[in-house]
């Protein structure tokens, strides 16, 4: 694991919010997270979302977020992630793949 993966790291990006990501469509693609959902943004109005590592143990990195929409704080709430060896996973993929595969 890299040793400049520390607690501290912050991390800032922004977007403008699509119809495709207010609620009706609940972000299906983030079921991993643990986060709240604090008030309603508009489409067009620009998201700023922060992240912070907060603990790195072992492999295990934990993360804290905020999300502002520039008028109220819209959600916040925290997320883990386990640094894997890329070779040693798409290995283990790979064989996983051969063995599903149809004979």
């Amino acid at each position: 694991m890299s040793p400049q993966l520390q607690p501290g790291i912050r991390h800032q990006f922004k977007y403008v919010v699509t119809g495709n990501k207010t609620v009706p469509a609940l972000y299906r693609e983030f079921e991993e997270l643990n986060f709240s959902h604090l008030a309603a943004t508009l489409p067009g109005m620009t998201v700023t979302v922060e992240c912070e590592i907060i603990a790195v143990e072992g492999r295990k990195v934990r993360f804290q977020t905020c999300a502002h929409d520039g008028v109220d704080l819209i959600s916040e709430g925290t997320h883990e992630r386990v640094v894997i060896d890329a070779a040693r996973f798409n290995d283990s993929v790979g064989r996983k793949r051969a063995a599903a595969a149809p004979a």
